[in-house]
């Protein structure tokens, strides 16, 4: 049981506490991944990188300088990584574009982010939806501002399309070597969740106007 969660990807906290364990370090033993398999998953899954538009990027260059060098030039972000140097060298906590991932040209993803593509676009179709019906009031502007933005639903549909489409022409023998990785890679990433910045705890906050604004006292 706990096995089988840790190869689909459940973040290790969760799986914690499912199973009552007192501390991480009992259920971190589901989630060991020897270093020879990580560097094969990465090499398998690599070439079907994406950017931010649904365009294949990665490459065949395999070697594990190269993967490392990849490694160290990269942040995870939420639905993938990033690779704006300045990001990267602050841990993530300083993107000069408030963490507009899916618009962002430094955005990578691949099929690993697949299933956690798709979630994401059922909550912001599901979020559309139930916003668009309780929000007759609203004008235009105030609407779009509340709505999810309909950019985001057309880049996220573009990226699940373009990773299924990676899948479907691998051969049926490359398809379940790719698959295996995958849930290496899911695996190895439940652990590192914990880690990855909250971007919109990490955005530029837009100030609203007080309610009862202070008066102020003319001599």
């Amino acid at each position: 049981y706990a096995q089988r969660h840790a190869d689909h990807g459940t973040p290790v906290d969760v799986l914690s506490a499912l199973l009552a364990h007192e501390n991480l370090t009992s259920t971190q033993h589901y989630y060991h991944v020897p270093e020879k398999r990580k560097r094969m998953a990465t090499a398998l899954v690599s070439p079907m990188t994406l950017n931010n538009e649904g365009d294949v990027v990665g490459g065949d260059d395999v070697l594990d300088a190269v993967l490392a060098r990849r490694e160290i030039g990269r942040i995870p972000v939420p639905l993938g990584w990033c690779t704006e140097k300045s990001n990267v060298a602050a841990h993530g906590s300083s993107c000069p574009y408030r963490y507009q991932c899916l618009g962002c040209s430094h955005f990578r993803t691949d099929p690993s982010h697949l299933e956690d593509l798709q979630n994401h676009l059922q909550r912001l179709l599901a979020a559309d939806e139930e916003l668009d019906a309780k929000l007759p009031g609203l004008a235009d502007w105030a609407k779009d501002d509340a709505l999810p933005s309909q950019g985001e639903i057309k880049a996220v549909r573009e990226l699940v399309r373009a990773n299924k489409r990676l899948l479907s022409e691998l051969p049926a023998q490359d398809r379940a070597a790719v698959e295996e990785a995958i849930a290496t890679m899911r695996k190895l990433r439940a652990q590192a969740d914990m880690n990855i910045p909250d971007a919109d705890a990490l955005k530029v906050k837009i100030v609203s106007p007080t309610i009862n604004p202070a008066v102020e006292t003319i001599d």
